[in-house]
């Protein structure tokens, strides 16, 4: 049978895992606790304030902290941010500046939640194999198959996972229980479908696509996956091929992520472009951010603060019409 070079994943996990099999003392629930906590991973900065996220969005937009931002802090972010993009600081941004920039966000955001997911397979590698124990028995993959599988048809899993926990079961089908963790707001970029959700057990199981998922496509696709990572065929599986088979397809998963945000980072350029000049100036540029402050604005104050979060999120382009309402209604108000 073919054999795979360890994956950089694998590599970089064996001196956790021998670590932790040296010694059978069990740990105090504090360490646990720590030890559980996942890796925090830095997010692009495009994708702040996404999806009316008002908490996250004042978190990073407010400049002077004092718990809410305004529209001039907002221009001069922005005006900051275009002179780091302006990289030949001709006072001009070209497609090239814009997509390199963001091209180099997006890869520190998803390093940090590479990171993030490496801790977190040696934690469901150890969880799958048993206190002390190096290899992942047929008998204990089998008995998670059985777990996932009665969670499902009883009924007990949610639709979905919340934001703040698609960072932790990253579970990529092996399945078994993740530690809990703290939450985060923005789910990791490169997660993958998991067993702790409907949605997830369907996108991994689902086999003919029909909306419904027999025990006979769950029960093919864990054999499947098993034999694909049991490389030498010893009937179990070790921290390098439990770790290669995950690494492989999060390889996938990268560069088609990266593909598909390219493209767009390319198709925002030629909207921001409002004068199909192919530079965007410095207004232009400031605009994009003053549309968000807008959108978030909720309440057409000027500010956005927990006022605006408390609000419900207007339809696409309430927004902004609102907030032109309010600066004639603060003009009359004036005179």
């Amino acid at each position: 049978m073919p054999t795979r070079k360890p994956s950089h994943l694998a590599l970089a996990l064996l001196p956790m895992l021998l670590a932790a099999c040296a010694s059978t003392q069990p740990q105090a629930p504090a360490e646990q606790h720590k030890q559980a906590t996942p890796v925090q991973g830095s997010r692009p900065a495009a994708s702040v304030g996404h999806g009316n996220d008002i908490g996250e969005y004042i978190q990073v937009m407010d400049g002077n902290k004092d718990g809410a931002v305004t529209a001039e802090e907002v221009r001069a972010q922005r005006m900051e941010h275009f002179q780091r993009v302006d990289a030949n600081r001709d006072g001009k941004i070209d497609i090239q500046e814009y997509v390199s920039e963001f091209q180099q966000r997006l890869q520190a955001g998803m390093a940090g939640d590479r990171a993030e997911i490496d801790r977190m397979t040696l934690v469901r590698f150890n969880s799958l194999a048993g206190e002390g124990q190096s290899h992942v028995s047929r008998s204990r993959y089998d008995q998670a198959s059985e777990r996932a599988f009665a969670a499902f048809a009883q009924g007990k899993l949610p639709e979905k996972l919340s934001a703040n926990k698609q960072g932790q079961g990253q579970a990529h089908g092996h399945g078994d229980k993740a530690e809990k963790g703290q939450g985060q707001q923005r789910p990791n970029m490169l997660a993958m479908p998991t067993n702790h959700s409907k949605a997830g057990m369907m996108a991994l199981y689902d086999l003919n696509r029909d909306g419904k998922l027999t025990r006979e496509e769950f029960d093919k696709v864990r054999e499947e996956q098993f034999k694909r990572t049991d490389v030498n065929g010893d009937g179990r599986l070790s921290l390098g091929e439990y770790a290669t088979e995950f690494d492989l397809r999060i390889d996938a998963g990268v560069s088609e992520l990266m593909a598909r945000q390219m493209t767009q980072a390319r198709v925002r350029f030629g909207i921001l472009d409002a004068d199909k000049s192919d530079f965007l100036e410095a207004e232009e540029f400031v605009q994009s951010g003053m549309r968000m402050f807008q959108r978030v604005d909720r309440n057409s104050d000027g500010r956005v603060d927990q006022v605006d979060a408390s609000l419900p999120a207007p339809k696409r382009g309430e927004g902004a019409a609102r907030q032109q309402e309010g600066q004639k209604d603060s003009a009359k108000a004036k005179k």
